[in-house]
C-alpha cells in the first residue's frame, strides 16, 4: 500500500503537526509505504522554505495576484473575528508529481495556501481515492477556517459576515468553487471529531451520494509526552527558572493575537485569579509558563514567557513540570496543546467548544467552563489549586486518557484500514476513472513532471484585478524601499 499525504506545513501548526505523526505512525506498518510532502517545511535555524514557489515570469505574476487576494483579505475584514480567512487564488497542480502518480491513495490534510478546489479535483481525475482530514471548516466554507457561528456553509456564502460587503465575491467564488469541484467528486472525509463530522454533513458542499466521513481522533507521541518523575520535574523547572515548590499554571498557542483563542478572556481570568488568591489570604506561590507569540503581565502572578518553541522534546519538558494547563478557545477542533498536556499527565481546564468536550472528561481529568466565562475559569482554577491530592488525581486520570484515546498505534491502524478498504473496492473502477489520458499537458512543466501553477487570475471577477495587482505591488515596493 502505497499512501501519499499532503499538507501545507510539515511541522509547524497544529494540522502540519498533526499530519507528521500520522505519518510517522502509518511508516510502522511493514504493508504501509508513507510519503509526504508539503509546500513548506523547516530547515536550519527554524528557517520556512517553500518548495513549491517557482520564479519564471508567469509564477511571478501569479505569486503578485495572490499577494493581492491576501491583501485584499486582510484590508476588507469586519471586526466580528481575525480568526484565518483564505482565498484559493494560491495552488498547484501536482497530479504529475512521482509521489502523486505512484500511489494508491492521497491523504491530504491542511493544505490551504497549496492545493485548491481544482488542485484536488485533478488527484481525482487521475484515478487515486482521495482521503481528505480535516483540521478545521475551510474545506466546506467560502474562506473562513472557522464559520464564528455563521451557517451560510449550509446554503451559500454569498452573505459572508467575516468580510466587507465589497469583497463578498470572493466567498461567493470560493464557495462556488467548492461546490463545484469537491461537492461533485467521490472523497472520503476524515473529522477529528463528532463536532467537524456534523459541520461538514450540514454543509451544501457535502454531497451524500459522493461522499463519506469518519471520526478518527488525532494522536500524541505517547513516549515523548508522557509524565515526569519527580527528580526529573526538579530538573526541567530548574533549567527554565521555575521556583520548586510554585504552582506552575500552563498557557499557549501559536499566537496569542488570534481573537479565537480567546486570550482577552484568560487575562481577566487571571486576573481575578490572583485577586482570589489575596482575598482568601491564601500562600500558594503561581509560577505562569506561556509558550507561543505573545505577552501579558498579571499582577502578583510570576511569569515565564519562553516564547514560540517547535522542538518536541523541549515542549513536552515544559508542559510535564506544569500542573495545569488553561485554554480559552471561542472556537477550536481538537487543540493539540490539549492532547500533549493529557498525555504529559497535566490536567485540563478548557471551554467547552467544538470538539473539545470529546476529548477528556471534566469530572476526571480537569473541568469544563462556558465559553468567554473568565469568573468560571478563575473558580475551576481556585477549586483545583486548593485542592492538591485532587489535581494529583486528575493528573493520573489525564493520562490514561491520553492512553486510551490518543496513541498513534490507534490512530494509524484505524487509518490503515479505512485506506486498505477504500484501495480495495477502488481497484475495479481504476480503469474507468482514470482520466489521465483525457488531460491536457499544458505546460513543459507538466511534462516534465513538476508541479504546476494554478493561474491565480481564475479567481477573480475579472482579468482587471491583474492591473491593480500589479499597481498595489509597485506601490509596496516602493514604499519599502
Amino acid at each position: 500500500m502505497k499512501i501519499s499525504i499532503a499538507s501545507t506545513y510539515e511541522e509547524t501548526g497544529g494540522a502540519g503537526v498533526a499530519a507528521n505523526r500520522l505519518s510517522k505512525a502509518l511508516s510502522e506498518f511493514k504493508d504501509a509505504s508513507v510519503r509526504k510532502f508539503s509546500r513548506y517545511s523547516l530547515e536550519k535555524q527554524s528557517r520556512q522554505v517553500d518548495h513549491f514557489l517557482s520564479q519564471d515570469a508567469e509564477a511571478n505574476e501569479c505569486e503578485i495576484l495572490a499577494k493581492y487576494q491576501r491583501y485584499l483579505i486582510a484590508t476588507h475584514r469586519t471586526p466580528l473575528t481575525n480568526t484565518l480567512f483564505t482565498g484559493e487564488s494560491t495552488a498547484w497542480d501536482i497530479s504529475n508529481l512521482s509521489e502523486i502518480k505512484d500511489c494508491d491513495l492521497v491523504n491530504i490534510h491542511w493544505v490551504s495556501e497549496f492545493l485548491n478546489s481544482k488542485s484536488i479535483h485533478s488527484l481525482f481525475e487521475l484515478g487515486k481515492p482521495i482521503v481528505w482530514t480535516l483540521h478545521d471548516e475551510r474545506a466546506f466554507t467560502g474562506g473562513c477556517h472557522y464559520t464564528y457561528g455563521c451557517e451560510g456553509f449550509k446554503r451559500s456564502c454569498s452573505d459572508c459576515p467575516q468580510l466587507q460587503t465589497s469583497l463578498h465575491w470572493l466567498a461567493e467564488n470560493n464557495f462556488e468553487n467548492r461546490m463545484k469541484f469537491i461537492g461533485q467528486m467521490p472523497i472520503h472525509f476524515v473529522s477529528p471529531s463528532n463536532w467537524l463530522k456534523d459541520k461538514l454533513i450540514s454543509s451544501s458542499v457535502f454531497n451524500k451520494n459522493l461522499h463519506e466521513v469518519s471520526v478518527i481522533r488525532n494522536s500524541v507521541d505517547l513516549e515523548t509526552f508522557k509524565p515526569s518523575s519527580c527528580q526529573r520535574k526538579t530538573f526541567i523547572r530548574e533549567k527554565f527558572g521555575i521556583p520548586e515548590k510554585n504552582i506552575c499554571i500552563l498557557i499557549g498557542c501559536f499566537s496569542w493575537e488570534e481573537e479565537r483563542k480567546g486570550f482577552k478572556f484568560l487575562h481577566d481570568a487571571l486576573c481575578q485569579f490572583s485577586q482570589a488568591l489575596k482575598e482568601n489570604s491564601l500562600d500558594t506561590k503561581i509560577t505562569l509558563v506561556s509558550m507561543g507569540d505573545g505577552d501579558f503581565e498579571i499582577d502578583g502572578i510570576e511569569h515565564k514567557s519562553l516564547g514560540f518553541l517547535s522542538n518536541e522534546t523541549e515542549i513536552s519538558e515544559i508542559i510535564s513540570c506544569c500542573d495545569l494547563f488553561l485554554n480559552m478557545s471561542r472556537e477550536d477542533n481538537l487543540p493539540n496543546t490539549i492532547v500533549e498536556s493529557l498525555a504529559c499527565g497535566v490536567p485540563v481546564i478548557s471551554t467547552n467548544v467544538g470538539g473539545i468536550p470529546e476529548m477528556y472528561d471534566p469530572n476526571k481529568s480537569g473541568r469544563l467552563i462556558t465559553r468567554d466565562d473568565s469568573k468560571s475559569m478563575n473558580e475551576s482554577l481556585l477549586m483545583l489549586v486548593s485542592n492538591p491530592e485532587l489535581l494529583k488525581q486528575f493528573s493520573v486520570n489525564a493520562r490514561l486518557d491520553a492512553e486510551m484515546n490518543y496513541s498513534p498505534r490507534t490512530q494509524a491502524f484505524k487509518y490503515f484500514e479505512l485506506f486498505k478498504k477504500i484501495i480495495c473496492s477502488s481497484e475495479g473502477n481504476a480503469a474507468k476513472s482514470n482520466r489521465m489520458s483525457d488531460k491536457i499537458l499544458k505546460t513543459n512543466n507538466f511534462q516534465k513532471g513538476l508541479p504546476t501553477r494554478i493561474p491565480a487570475i481564475e479567481y477573480f471577477p475579472e482579468n482587471s484585478y491583474s492591473d491593480n495587482a500589479v499597481q498595489w505591488f509597485e506601490n509596496k515596493i516602493r514604499s519599502e524601499s
